[in-house]
């Protein structure tokens, strides 16, 4: 008989009775129309944090709307009552800790009346009390058996009495009111042919028989939802790898073109570089060429200057006259010189970058002429 209750605890499972909100065991479980149960203060909590509104399950994400609160919501009356045996039952599994009269032996009987588990030395004074009727004390594996099969009784539901009608069991059921009634009931707010009552344990028993044939459909469609997801999750790896082997395709494909194109900007870039160079080089060596020229010039005529002036300031007459010839000469060449000049050149280079080097192929062009005329609107035979 030990083996009943293990294997009830093992088909229900400790899940089945843990909220998944709080993660404790649930408190007034309440079961939400996607069939999914929550404490009461849990759905509470959920509603508050939602403003009020429709909250969504946190299992299914199903959105449902609570007008009326949590208090509203069906109970989970199979939950809570599983609940409270459940929890019977484990305060009830303490004794075996320790004997409940001297604390210290081991435990090898059950005393019904104090609830208590008692060793061999605590056992006879429970058996033999003075001037009072004897407690009902059990062996231990006697009690055992007996436990074990209390958790089944959570199937078999006690008579129910009518609120309506105190006295009255509710062993009718009204099939048009999907209610539980009793005999007073359906006689008189449930008659015929308005309404379809029969006995309880007769639309049980055939509801039964719709739950059994819905759970071996339910079974069928859980099968068809794995196989499904089996398919699913393939193509799901399928697709990954076809989007690792594309993504390397064209990361591939980018680092290749983006080398060519850098290539050809690195090449572009070095032909403007050296065209730009050359102007420069050219303009340079012209200017410098000018500036020799000039200095040149400047240091003759200087010298022609200063010689004449320290001739005529401390020269004689003799010395005036003997260079005439050569002083008359060389100032006639000196004076001819084009001294007043404009530089051969000027400083304008500029790099006009290129707005799309995909479309141009080039990063831009070097002007170096200070008047660039563009001629627009012009007939193309009136052009010259």
């Amino acid at each position: 008989m030990a083996s009943v209750e293990s294997e009830i605890r093992e088909e229900i499972d400790e899940n089945f009775l843990v909220c998944t909100v709080c993660s404790e065991r649930y408190r007034n479980a309440k079961i939400l129309p996607c069939l999914h149960s929550f404490c009461e203060q849990c759905i509470d909590k959920l509603l508050e944090k939602s403003g009020g509104k429709g909250i969504p399950c946190p299992v299914c994400r199903r959105v449902h709307d609570l007008p009326e609160g949590a208090s509203s919501v069906q109970p989970n009356i199979f939950v809570n009552e599983l609940v409270v045996l459940l929890e019977k039952r484990d305060k009830e599994t303490n004794y075996v800790q320790k004997c409940g009269g001297c604390q210290q032996g081991s435990v090898t009987t059950y005393c019904i009346d104090c609830a208590v588990g008692l060793c061999d030395n605590c056992t006879l004074p429970h058996k033999q009390l003075p001037f009072t009727k004897s407690h009902d004390v059990m062996p231990l594996q006697a009690y055992e058996a007996t436990k074990s099969t209390d958790i089944v009784s959570i199937k078999d539901e006690p008579p129910v009495i009518c609120s309506n009608h105190h006295g009255n069991q509710l062993k009718f059921y009204c099939d048009t009111c999907n209610i539980k009634v009793c005999a007073e009931c359906a006689a008189l707010n449930h008659r015929l042919p308005e309404h379809n009552y029969r006995y309880l344990k007769d639309a049980t028993k055939q509801y039964t028989i719709y739950l059994t044939k819905m759970a071996d459909i339910l079974a069928e469609k859980e099968k068809d939802a794995k196989e499904s997801k089996k398919k699913v999750q393939h193509v799901t790896e399928l697709l990954e790898n076809r989007f690792s082997e594309e993504e390397h395709k064209l990361n591939t494909r980018i680092e290749r073109v983006v080398a060519e194109i850098t290539a050809k900007i690195r090449e572009n870039e070095a032909e403007l570089l050296q065209e730009m160079n050359k102007v420069f080089s050219e303009r340079k060596q012209n200017l410098h060429a000018q500036m020799k020229e000039l200095e040149i010039a400047e240091n003759d005529v200087k010298h022609a200057r200063d010689f004449a002036t320290n001739l005529m300031n401390y020269g004689n007459a003799t010395q005036l006259m003997f260079t005439k010839k050569g002083m008359t000469s060389q100032i006639k060449k000196l004076i001819k010189l084009e001294t007043k000049q404009d530089p051969t050149e000027h400083d304008y280079i500029e790099f006009q970058s290129s707005d799309d080097f995909c479309k141009t192929k080039t990063l831009g062009v070097i002007l170096h002429n200070k008047y660039n005329f563009e001629i627009k609107d012009v007939p193309k035979y009136g052009r010259i």
